[in-house]
């Protein structure tokens, strides 16, 4: 018989007193007299008598269960001058609990960290890591004292449990699990299981512990660089031209998130601050998680050079030179055209007379993408505004093989213009002449107008394109 330790009133039946084995003996006659033997009284445990016809009812009462309570029990009665007995086992569950388990848990890279999911439980519960939704492998073994660990293969050391796979950096303790020489690869989401099972009840409980990682800046990416005479990288390189807005930026990662600092000539510089050569041309610098961008006009050959960007946190500081050459600024398109229409989407076919770049960065003028600009907004006037268009980058060596470029999210049954300019290692070309047109209904499928007269369709799909 299987009592929950949380109930505060049990009874147990058959119709006789139960009492763990050796303690508590009653002797139940015919009649109805009742000879009792008690070694010990027990709190919080009485009998209860009552009469069920021409029958004696007696019955064991446990006003509150614990843990103690949980044995062997055995029911002694005199019937008819026969004496008889009944028995059960009862156990006493002590359900699940994790305590001392922070959802939030923090390591730093390259030590020691114990993820900590410490469970109690009577029976004691076996408990089972995940990670990335894979099952941790390791073996099995009880720790007397606290749960037991379940894991399916490995090999025990030490009085833990040792993954093969993984050699020694992942041990099961009986506090959580020990991770060795940490990387910013085992951050993420575990799963600490913990099951519960009897005879007669099974029960799960799982814990989710998200683990970060701290560790020092590191780059995102690297845009074109340059070797020393060792060969070792040495600058990254950057272009800009006469008359035209330079953005250089680095974007970096770390826990706690970094710092961004941008220095010239060993001068840090600040938003808004005119330094020389600059001259009445203001730095603004633009911050972003994990990303920053240092943006001015290329007034002359005195802005040209290194920039220095460094990103700090409290486990260190990462930097990196950016050299600003001189480049050509793009001509626009020589052709924008609305290729296809869709209910939140269009097509455009762009041409430029230069070549496209696609790898590697073998010639600094070669056109690398299009920004195309697009505006359902109007002025008074009835013409498209273009104050403040969204915009949407494409780039030719994005896989998609070049024209068509696709913009996407926009606005069903809407009226757009678009326009384009060319981009290059050194920014941007002046945009080409707006083209327009209409995002569709949804409701008007193109599988709609199969079967339809040839001529319908073209007038149909003209009027998408021109609208």
């Amino acid at each position: 018989m299987t009592i929950p330790s949380s109930h505060f009133w049990a009874t147990l039946s058959p119709s006789a007193l139960m009492s763990p084995e050796g303690s508590v003996g009653i002797i139940m006659n015919k009649p109805g007299r009742i000879e009792e033997d008690r070694e010990d009284r027990r709190l919080g445990v009485h009998v209860e008598e009552r009469r069920r016809g021409e029958d004696h009812v007696s019955s064991l009462i446990f006003e509150r269960i614990t843990r103690e309570d949980k044995g062997n029990y055995t029911c002694l009665a005199t019937i008819n001058g026969d004496n008889v007995k009944r028995s059960f086992k009862l156990i006493v569950i002590k359900p699940i609990s994790f305590y001392g388990t922070p959802p939030e848990q923090n390591a730093t890279e390259h030590q020691n960290v114990l993820v900590k999911c410490e469970v109690t439980g009577d029976p004691s519960p076996v408990v089972v890591w995940q990670f990335k939704g894979k099952t941790l492998q390791a073996v099995q073994f009880v720790d007397k004292k606290r749960c037991r660990m379940s894991w399916l293969s490995g090999e025990r050391k030490g009085g833990s449990a040792v993954n093969r796979e993984n050699g020694e950096r992942y041990k099961v303790m009986p506090r959580g699990l020990y991770i060795s020489n940490i990387t910013h690869e085992d951050m993420g989401v575990y799963q600490c299981r913990a099951f519960q099972t009897t005879s007669q009840t099974s029960k799960i409980l799982v814990k989710s512990i998200n683990l970060n990682v701290l560790h020092k800046p590191r780059w995102r990416g690297v845009g074109r660089q340059q070797k020393n005479k060792t060969g070792n990288l040495a600058k990254e390189l950057a272009y800009g031209y006469l008359s035209g807005m330079v953005n250089l930026s680095c974007e970096a990662e770390g826990r706690p998130a970094p710092t961004f600092v941008w220095r010239r000539n060993n001068t840090v510089l600040v938003t808004g601050a005119m330094h020389y050569p600059y001259a009445d041309n203001n730095i603004t610098i633009i911050n972003e998680p994990h990303r920053t961008v240092l943006q001015f006009l290329v007034t002359g050959p005195g802005v040209l050079g290194d920039y220095e960007c460094s990103a700090t946190n409290s486990l260190g500081k990462i930097k990196k030179t950016i050299e600003l050459e001189l480049g050509v600024k793009p001509k626009r398109p020589t052709l924008i055209a609305v290729e296809q229409v869709g209910v939140h989407s269009a097509q455009f076919n762009i041409e430029h007379n230069h070549r496209l770049y696609h790898h590697p960065y073998d010639d600094v003028s070669a056109i690398v993408g299009y920004r195309i600009q697009f505006t359902s907004s109007k002025t008074n006037n009835g013409s498209f505004d273009w104050t403040s268009p969204d915009y949407q980058d494409v780039y030719t060596n994005d896989g998609s093989g070049g024209s068509p470029y696709t913009i996407v999210d926009l606005k069903e049954r809407t009226d757009y213009a678009g326009r384009a300019a060319a981009r290059n290692l050194a920014g941007l070309s002046d945009f080409t002449e707006e083209v327009t047109f209409r995002t569709r209904d949804p409701t008007i499928s193109i599988g709609s107008l199969k079967g339809a007269h040839p001529l319908l369709c073209v007038i149909l799909l003209c009027l998408v394109s021109l609208h």
